[in-house]
């Protein structure tokens, strides 16, 4: 598809539009593969499990939240709303750690009844706003130590939080969406390579030493063949789930990990139920419909004619394609096992939930763009390019 201007339409019109529709092609594939992946052992009304239920109740809450902020909700409420959705973040981080549920050794879910919220699905996307509209409002002094500081520390009090819990997959990837974005508004190369240097090794030293189950992790992934009937069993069994489905699968509800080997199909490995049903063209598409909404995505951040919509844009896109990239490399073997879900495929209501919220917002911002005169990613970057280092 062309995407230069039209008489038709305004390309905000074009991208948002085909935004909407993968967005829709996606939650419906999630609905699907998540009773594929259920409904053998945990059938309730005509074939349907109950995690099908569950899930598309939390689907109908997040696409309602999803055409709510495209249609009904003006982009300057969500500005002047990011002073109190930081502190809600701080705030809802803190308490998990205190009167969270402890399931396997981690907190991070609040029991609200008969459901779970998971506060670092929230965070991840009104972290973005917050960080967004801070760094808009002080773009001129990032420049210098003493502006880019105070940010770099919100960071990693936001991210400690969350590390906390633990939850190392998301903090991780909200650190690097974030610091990104840091860079992105003003600050020098030199200035974010100085405080990485100082904060990564210790990071990764409290990874290794503080969290056991980390280090088991690493070392299940680095000797895979000596934990099969452990750490490693349910990679391995996805692998095997993955090859078994061969070009074309196995057929719908053919697949055989679901029924016996692969526990908790339906949550983060839920892609392996994929390739063994519909092989790798099944997979194909998924990571295909994944791939078109980051490209339109990344074609509103490239068009982008203010920074608080460039961060907002760019902080949504990467931390959604982050997180299915990371799942999807998870399934595949490439990288460690973490527990990160596949977005908009994956069973969990917050997950669900908060990313159609970013995604809403995402599309919001797309249909907001100019017709003409788009503004290259990182363009607020170039009257300062001689200042860099």
């Amino acid at each position: 598809m062309n995407l230069s201007r039209t008489e038709s339409k305004r390309i905000g019109d074009i991208l948002s539009e085909n935004m909407m529709f993968v967005v829709l092609l996606l939650l419906l594939a999630g609905l699907y593969m998540i009773n594929d992946a259920t409904a053998p052992r945990n059938s309730s009304h005509g074939g349907l499990s109950v995690h099908f239920f569950k899930q598309l109740t939390w689907s109908f809450l997040g696409i309602s939240c999803f055409i709510g902020l495209i249609y009904a909700v003006p982009m300057k409420w969500i500005r002047e709303s990011a002073p109190w959705l930081g502190l809600l973040v701080v705030l809802a981080l803190a308490g998990v750690l205190v009167v969270g549920d402890e399931i396997k050794g981690a907190r991070r879910w609040y029991r609200l009844g008969f459901a779970s919220f998971q506060p670092s699905e929230m965070a991840k996307i009104f972290s973005l706003i917050f960080f967004a509209w801070y760094l808009d409002r002080h773009k001129e002094v990032l420049s210098h130590w003493f502006g880019m500081l105070p940010c770099m520390l919100l960071i990693l009090m936001v991210v400690g939080l969350i590390a906390a819990e633990p939850d190392l997959g998301n903090a991780v990837l909200l650190f690097t969406v974030l610091v990104s974005m840091l860079y992105i508004a003003g600050a020098r190369i030199r200035h974010l390579m100085i405080l990485l240097a100082v904060t990564l090794p210790v990071f990764c030293v409290a990874m290794v030493t503080r969290f056991d189950h980390i280090r088991k992790r690493l070392e299940v992934f680095l000797n895979p063949e000596d934990h099969l009937s452990g750490g490693a069993y349910q990679n391995h069994q996805a692998l095997i789930a993955l090859g078994s489905g061969g070009f074309s699968g196995k057929g719908v509800g053919a697949g055989l990990q679901k029924l016996y080997y692969l526990p908790e199909a339906h949550n983060d490995f839920i892609f392996a139920i994929v390739g063994e049903d519909f092989g790798f063209l099944g997979c194909l598409v998924i990571v295909l419909l994944y791939s078109f909404l980051v490209w339109y995505a990344i074609q509103a951040c490239i068009r982008s004619t203010h920074l608080f919509h460039l961060l907002l844009s760019y902080g949504i896109t990467f931390i959604f394609a982050g997180q299915a990239l990371f799942n999807i490399c998870v399934v595949t073997g490439i990288v460690p096992n973490k527990g990160i879900s596949l977005p908009l495929i994956s069973y969990g209501g917050s997950n669900a939930i908060f990313t159609l919220i970013g995604l809403g917002i995402l599309v919001k911002l797309t249909r907001k763009l100019p017709p003409e005169n788009p503004l290259a990613l990182g363009a607020y970057r170039l009257p300062k390019t001689n200042r860099l280092f």
